[in-house]
């Protein structure tokens, strides 16, 4: 069976079945904003509880911060404000863009022009 290509933000059907112990299983494919695919499953007493117990971990996945593993406690704020406009570059490829393109451009240069030459070089954990 083929699975229907997810767009980053977006879930597939919610499936509930219930198990021989009486308990219900909710699972559902979800894609994450990184691109990555995940499943996800919950079982409850009822079909509704499963259903909404899945759908609050993908409330959860979604809205989750997303770090860069390239920052550490020692990384420059230039840095970290480097990372953050590449993701939002990224974001406003995405079909239903969350940032349009010139919004990002407007941001890279604002950063360039006042938060990196005053901050670029301090700490982020300073």
């Amino acid at each position: 069976m083929a699975h229907d290509k997810l767009r980053p933000g977006e879930h597939g059907e919610i499936f509930i079945k219930r198990h021989k112990s009486g308990k219900f299983r909710a699972r559902v494919r979800v894609r994450l904003f990184d691109g990555e695919e995940t499943q996800v499953s919950r079982n409850r007493k009822s079909g509704p509880a499963a259903r909404l117990a899945v759908q609050a971990e993908i409330d959860v996945l979604l809205n989750a911060p997303r770090g860069s593993a390239q920052l550490k406690p020692d990384s420059r704020v230039g840095l970290a404000a480097r990372q953050w406009i590449t993701e939002l570059r990224v974001q406003s490829m995405w079909p239903n863009p969350p940032r349009r393109s010139q919004t990002v451009d407007e941001y890279e240069r604002l950063l360039g022009t006042h938060l990196v030459p005053k901050l670029g070089n301090i700490g982020c954990r300073s």
